[in-house]
């Protein structure tokens, strides 16, 4: 008949007792508080540096907002709109600060005295560790705009130390020029299926020829792109591209993309004595989605796919067919960094990738036969193209 929190349910019949509670939660209530306290302190302390970055008096001869460098402050916001939600949610955070603990009051003619208010304390330190993630979210996309701005030239040596374990991922356009992997236009002699192919699909000869060198299969295309099959990926132009090429040249894939990734990560290993993984990223497009994403064309030292068939998902059901390719979705991230035109970032680093090191490599691992394919398989097999060398 002691309990603290709930009125025991006593069953005389049964002889039985049943209490709801024989505890106080005053203590948790109040650890939840001062959690909820120390959270909105630190998202206060990130706003203020948010506020220092953006602001041209104390960034230290950075542009006002971070405007970027083509753009002129007063003209462009940079980015000052982040601020405004970083503050906002700081503002937020002092509101829900108020301890909970200390807001019981006695109902029930005084004999229900005192409760804990834990769910309160609780679901309010929910509320600010949200807006905390959010406002340290945005002190991080300031710092990195801010490094953009002024180079890396000033950044601790931690921030540059690769460490066992990273990954290194490397645009495919800066393999194939440091292998000198270019085509000059000017020196190719289409063929008659390559004139062909540029008149139907609004492409220049010269080009249509590249591709046509570089597929293993050319299934169709649209205006401008083939669609080919290039090292067992379905791909537009069999990976050769225009953009950032010099002069009036082309860039294709790397000759041998598995063999360059290898020896990159070996050059790593022995110059920093460091155990990493690398992968050579492209961009691709995906059937009915606008826009390209990250494609890994070749990766060294980790299995590139994670087999995830048998698993059991939250509800004890086995996972039938699910495999996750870790090589693309760590090309998919270094991708959105990298960019596809002026973004000049040919290398990112990526830490804490949820890869197993190990092997030479595994990126024999990465492609589907055609008849496995759940797209390319529904495709009718592409045309008896006549001999390239016509």
């Amino acid at each position: 008949m002691n309990s603290a929190t709930d009125n025991p349910l006593i069953f005389p019949d049964d002889k039985t007792c049943l209490s709801g509670g024989n505890f106080h939660g005053q203590p948790v209530s109040m650890a939840l508080d001062i959690m909820g306290l120390g959270l909105s302190t630190l998202s206060n302390i990130s706003e203020r540096r948010i506020s220092a970055l953006l602001d041209a008096s104390l960034n230290n001869g950075l542009t006002a907002f971070l405007v970027g460098k083509e753009s002129k402050p007063g003209l462009a916001s940079g980015l000052m709109a982040l601020q405004y939600t970083a503050t906002a949610l700081v503002a937020e955070n002092k509101i829900l600060a108020h301890p909970a603990s200390s807001d019981s009051i006695p109902t029930s003619g005084n004999f229900e005295d005192f409760v804990s208010m834990g769910p309160g304390a609780a679901h309010k330190s929910t509320s600010i560790l949200e807006n905390c993630q959010y406002v340290v979210a945005i002190e991080l996309i300031t710092a990195a705009q801010a490094v953009h701005l002024r180079g890396d030239s000033g950044l601790g040596r931690g921030t540059k130390r690769v460490k066992n374990g990273d990954v290194v991922a490397v645009a495919s356009k800066v393999v194939s020029l440091s292998e000198k992997h270019t085509v000059s236009l000017a020196d190719v002699k289409p063929t008659v299926l390559a004139r062909r192919l540029s008149r139907r699909f609004d492409l220049l000869p010269e080009f249509a020829q590249v591709v046509l060198d570089e597929s293993d299969a050319v299934y169709g295309g649209v205006p401008g792109v083939l669609l080919t099959l290039k090292n067992g990926d379905a791909i537009a132009n069999s990976g050769v591209d225009r953009k950032n090429a010099p002069g009036d040249s082309v860039i294709p894939w790397p000759v041998d993309p598995h063999h360059s990734a290898e020896t990159m990560r070996r050059a790593i290993s022995r110059k920093l004595g460091k155990r990493v993984g690398v992968v050579i990223v492209d961009s691709r497009v995906t059937p009915l989605r606008l826009g390209t994403i990250g494609l890994a064309i070749a990766c060294s030292g980790f299995p590139p796919v994670r087999d995830s068939r048998g698993t059991k998902d939250l509800y004890g059901r086995k996972a039938l067919i699910t495999l996750q390719a870790l090589a693309d979705g760590i090309a998919g991230a270094a991708h959105l960094l990298m960019g596809e035109t002026r973004e000049t970032i040919p290398f990112v680093l990526v830490r804490g990738a949820p890869v197993q090191l190990g092997g030479r490599k595994g990126s024999d691992s990465m492609t589907l036969p055609v008849k496995d394919c759940l797209y390319m398989s529904q495709m009718p097999p592409p045309s008896q193209l006549e001999s390239k060398s016509s």
